[in-house]
């Protein structure tokens, strides 16, 4: 067939959407079917429709099969046009339905062997999350949230509106080219939705630009000064946690990037802190012989800064050693050492060992759940320092770290 598409409907893609939402399907009436149900050898049927509104059928008519698309049906568009072009041939005509898509729900346990085959994999990711299924149910969120918002609309629907049908509104909108166009709408924002949420999923393994020129250095100071370090893709996580507001901010992976309020004053990718009350890039000189020498005006040097980091989380990782001997929650702690001191999170732990049910050993969901740290909204932050330290915590061992486990081959 050499079709020519009009200079208004170019390519393949608005070509098949195009005749799905606009195009006439029949040019008279619409096809009636007669409906055969074949039994399958497991018990199981398959619903064949046969076109029977043919004015003029051959004596041997040629039986033209339609096997129809994902999620199609005898009443599909392109399905009623082939049965209108059987009609007006002579032709017998017959649609084969896959499995659930005549109408009606087949009668094998397949889906529910899906569904039990989901369940059985969610709790294998549970069994085996070394955060005792913290990191498998955040990773949910993106999946529930969009689910109880659709069953929160759906209940409201029901609720104001008892006798409203989806179903008869779709066909209702179908029927005229504004309500077609309405839907087309519609589908195409649910559609770049769905693309946008896969998409930032997929970019989480891209590296920022800045990482990819000083994640090297970073795990050159991490394999001089910790090479037993339990996570170093945490480390550089850790370093997108202290520099990146944004994956495309200008201060993300910067040894430039600076914080100044009214309470500290920050600097570089790990954010060495100075206050009125202390001088983190004081004590960071006394980390280490090769940081003696460091002087303030030299303070944006980037290997000094990522091993000043590196000293720093390994310093309260090993003084936590005698108290958590899981290295996971060990190295949770010490991130929480780096964002708001050891004796916060010795505090931390003495209020856990007093809460019922809690183990000072572990970090999620136990000592991460009791501190005296503030929770109520500071100036300058936009939230307490609870919620800045637990979330800094999180974003580095389980947010962040998965973009950097995959680009230094370890396991997410």
């Amino acid at each position: 067939m050499n079709y020519v598409a009009p200079p208004w409907l170019p390519g393949g893609n608005l070509q098949t959407i195009w005749p799905a939402l606009y195009a006439r399907r029949v040019a008279g009436a619409p096809p009636e079917y007669r409906r055969e149900r074949w039994t399958t050898p497991d018990a199981d049927f398959i619903d064949v429709d046969h076109l029977v509104s043919q004015p003029a059928i051959q004596p041997k008519p040629t039986l033209l099969v339609l096997f129809h698309g994902l999620e199609g049906s005898s009443a599909s568009h392109y399905a009623q046009a082939f049965a209108d072009f059987a009609r007006e041939h002579g032709m017998a005509y017959a649609v084969p339905h896959f499995r659930g898509c005549s109408g009606e729900l087949n009668l094998g346990p397949r889906a529910w062997v899906m569904w039990g085959a989901a369940v059985l994999v969610l709790c294998w990711f549970f069994v085996t999350d070394p955060d005792r299924g913290s990191e498998t149910l955040l990773r949910l969120q993106w999946l529930v949230w969009p689910c109880v918002a659709s069953g929160v609309i759906y209940l409201m629907r029901r609720a104001f509106h008892p006798d409203a049908s989806s179903g008869d509104a779709y066909r209702k909108a179908m029927e005229s080219p504004v309500g077609a166009g309405l839907v087309f709408l519609g589908l195409c924002l649910l559609t770049g939705l769905l693309f946008l949420g896969f998409a930032t999923r997929a970019a989480a393994a891209e590296l920022p630009p800045g990482a990819v020129r000083y994640l090297p250095v970073l795990v050159a100071e991490q394999q001089a000064h910790w090479p037993d370090a339990p996570l170093p893709s945490a480390l550089a996580a850790q370093v997108e946690q202290e520099t990146c507001p944004s994956l495309r901010s200008p201060k993300c992976w910067n040894p430039r990037a600076e914080l100044r309020t009214s309470r500290e004053y920050g600097f570089g990718l790990g954010q060495l802190t100075v206050t009125p009350r202390f001088n983190n890039f004081v004590e960071a000189r006394k980390l280490d012989a090769s940081l003696r020498d460091w002087q303030f005006a030299d303070r944006y040097d980037p290997a000094r800064q990522l091993r000043t980091l590196v000293l720093m989380d390994r310093s309260a990782y090993l003084r936590l050693a005698a108290l958590v001997p899981d290295e996971r929650a060990r190295l949770a702690m010490a991130f929480s050492a780096y964002n708001g001191g050891l004796g916060g999170v010795l505090n931390d732990r003495r209020l856990c060992a007093a809460a019922p049910g809690c183990d000072p050993g572990r970090w999620f969901g136990h000592v991460e759940a009791h501190s005296a740290k503030a929770r109520v909204a500071t100036g300058g932050y936009g939230q307490g320092f609870f919620q800045i330290n637990r979330g800094y915590v999180r974003a580095a061992m389980i947010e962040r770290r998965p973009r950097y486990a995959q680009a230094l081959g370890e396991e997410a």
